[in-house]
């Protein structure tokens, strides 16, 4: 996909690495003048900018592990496997919006489907989001853009794949004094 910040030189390129199965995600940004790594296990999570490595706190990690509970992605799956640690509820003063909620009754994310059940906005404690319609790549549909509902970033999807075979690419932070993989 490609991506922009409000306040940023340039476009960047961007490879994103989801795993349904586990929380654990990693990102490839690059642009002309700038390069970034970043990634997130329950191992630990890093950032790697222009070639500094920053190992994110204890509750940085922790909040992004919450945040990957409520990935839209993560929750499509765990809806098509039928979770039952899962519950759906309408939202209470909000029309048209879900809710999405763990066995605790947390909620993980918020979704607002138009009349074609497309998803028009997400959101969770932490960020709302707006999507375009969705675009088919091979097997799947994904939103084609998406962006803060504050305007801060946004994002076009330029290709998409799925597969069932483990990734290829570590999530886990690296040991002390050992090169990022």
């Amino acid at each position: 996909m490609t991506q922009s910040y409000v306040g940023a030189a340039d476009r960047m390129l961007e490879h994103e690495y989801l795993d349904l199965a586990e929380p654990r995600t990693r990102f490839e940004l690059r642009s002309e003048i700038y390069e970034q790594q970043r990634a997130t296990s329950p191992a630990g999570a890093w950032i790697l900018r222009n070639g500094d490595l920053e190992r994110r706190s204890a509750d940085e990690l922790e909040s992004a592990l919450r945040g990957a509970a409520g990935s839209m992605y993560r929750i499509v799956r765990r809806i098509a496997l039928g979770d039952p640690a899962l519950s759906v509820r309408f939202a209470e003063g909000a029309e048209h919006r879900l809710e999405f909620l763990d066995e605790s009754g947390e909620i993980l994310c918020w979704i607002v489907v138009d009349v074609a059940g497309e998803p028009v906005l997400w959101g969770r404690s932490d960020v709302e989001w707006v999507f375009g319609p969705l675009v088919r790549f091979g097997n799947i549909r994904v939103p084609g853009w998406g962006a803060y509902t504050n305007g801060e970033w946004r994002y076009e999807v330029i290709d998409a794949r799925a597969s069932s075979a483990p990734l290829e690419v570590s999530f886990d932070p690296p040991a002390a004094g050992e090169d990022l993989p």
